[in-house]
């Protein structure tokens, strides 16, 4: 975990975003149909779940917001995925059909029922139709792909550190070499690019 960002960064995000996955998978109903109505201690419950992998700064609100947030993103993605499951087997046309058909890693049958019962109703249908509407229209692409921004910043430092690290390996050796510097070193030796941050279209233009 990154001290100065109180956010994971590196392989570890990956491994935390791995294990907010299972957790969620495992613990979270899914008769709760927005992640604000997931009740306190039903959230409480997960941050012990993760405790045992991870260190967890539970009295640091900025922190937990992150915690949080992560779960909160896996727990869209998990209904998400069970919802792509639902509509490939003839959910929209047949719902009775696709209800029989549960995705094998959902929590339970009482939780494939209660989503089941959600994504039949008229509303929610309609809700579902005007997204993929929108999704379809969608021209602005982001660039920064599905790392978060503090990765971005992790990872072009890594690389920027390392640039430095070989530029100054071939001034060492040639130091070893020849007992000094070549005086034209400056203009013959690659400069260390600065970083450049993710670029993203947004949804403006701008």
């Amino acid at each position: 975990m990154d001290k100065e960002t109180k956010t994971f960064v590196g392989t570890s995000t990956t491994k935390f975003a791995t294990e907010c996955g299972i957790v969620i998978r495992n613990v979270c109903p899914m008769n709760f149909h927005t992640w604000d109505s997931v009740p306190k201690e039903v959230k409480t419950l997960m941050y012990e779940k993760l405790e045992g992998s991870f260190e967890l700064l539970r009295a640091d609100n900025v922190f937990m917001e992150y915690v949080d947030a992560r779960l909160r993103a896996q727990w869209k993605r998990t209904r998400g995925v069970l919802s792509q499951h639902w509509k490939k087997n003839g959910g929209k046309t047949n719902p009775l059909v696709a209800r029989s058909n549960m995705k094998p890693d959902c929590r339970s049958k009482e939780d494939w029922n209660h989503l089941c019962n959600y994504w039949e109703l008229e509303k929610t249908r309609k809700y579902s139709d005007k997204m993929e509407a929108n999704r379809a229209k969608q021209v602005n692409i982001s660039r920064g792909g599905s790392r978060s921004i503090s990765n971005h910043v992790f990872q072009m430092l890594v690389e920027y550190s390392t640039c430095c690290k070989t530029i100054n390996m071939i001034k060492m050796i040639q130091i070893i070499v020849l007992g000094r510097l070549p005086m034209y070193h400056q203009s013959h030796l690659p400069e260390p690019r600065p970083p450049r941050l993710p670029f993203i279209i947004s949804p403006t233009g701008q």
